[in-house]
């Protein structure tokens, strides 16, 4: 197997809301190797440890993608998350994750992906009890592996299950790349227009092979925009974030991110 090189990333990821739990977890990456990087974006690995009798919720803005994650000896696949997604940490642990490209679980998986958004599903009901088995014995929580060789018994899973991926993924995995690096689409017809094909083919193949729909991605693109601009002290002018994120109007964007986030921008960012 290739070499698996750490990935360089900002200390909070974008996504990843500021909070008192950042104070108590590590965050890390991993490249996946080339034989896998036409269906994984990265791995990731969570290490964490909270004081005895005391809890941390750590709140994060999901991206477009399906995950699989291992806890302990607990393989779980966890589709895309429309909500914001709050995760309760207590006393100590790992998890090795999986992040996939756009459609890349459709070469581990033939049903639609719509059918795990919003929802966490044990591996074995998914992927089988063989491969669960198998995926249990990444070694989340043996102090004996480390997050290399961890990654490494994954990767070895995910290539014995793949298959090809079916026809349409690519087309998945292009317009969400396109949606997340130009900034000026604000409309899924920019995006079918640029790839020639209908916005209902587009529409299909997202709910398909991603599980939510192009206007959903470039809303969530937004969001995470915003996080962005917070994060680095540029959102002080919340009418010009909001116009040049492409929200209608101030009120539209302040609703949206409060909606999801639980709090108006200015509140977070004083946070």
């Amino acid at each position: 197997m290739a070499e698996i090189g750490a990935r360089a990333r900002a200390d909070v990821p974008p996504g990843v809301l500021r909070g008192p739990a950042l104070e108590n977890f590590d965050l890390a990456y991993r490249e996946p190797s080339p034989v896998l990087e036409d269906i994984v974006d990265y791995h990731w690995i969570v290490e964490w440890s909270v004081p005895a009798g005391e809890e941390r919720v750590q709140p994060v803005v999901s991206h477009p993608s399906i995950h699989l994650t291992v806890e302990s000896k607990r393989a779980t696949v966890t589709g895309v998350v429309t909500r914001c997604f709050r995760r309760v940490l207590v006393g100590s642990g790992r998890v090795v994750g999986v992040r996939f490209r756009p459609a890349g679980f459709a070469a581990l998986w033939t049903q639609p992906a719509s059918g795990l958004t919003d929802d966490a599903v044990p591996a074995a009901e998914v992927l089988g009890a063989e491969t669960a088995d198998a995926l249990a014995q990444v070694g989340a929580r043996d102090p004996g592996v480390d997050a290399d060789e961890a990654v490494r018994r994954m990767e070895a899973v995910l290539q014995g299950r793949r298959r090809p991926r079916p026809e349409g993924t690519q087309l998945v995995d292009d317009a969400v790349d396109h949606i997340v690096a130009h900034t000026d689409v604000t409309r899924v017809e920019q995006v079918a227009r640029h790839f020639d094909v209908s916005p209902r083919t587009l529409q299909r193949r997202f709910e398909r092979f991603l599980g939510v729909g192009p206007k959903w991605v470039i809303q969530r693109r937004r969001i995470h925009e915003a996080l962005e601009e917070i994060e680095h002290g540029r959102a002080m002018d919340w009418s010009a974030l909001a116009l040049r994120l492409g929200f209608a109007d101030q009120a539209h964007f302040v609703h949206t991110f409060t909606e999801l986030i639980g709090q108006p921008p200015s509140s977070y960012e004083t946070r």
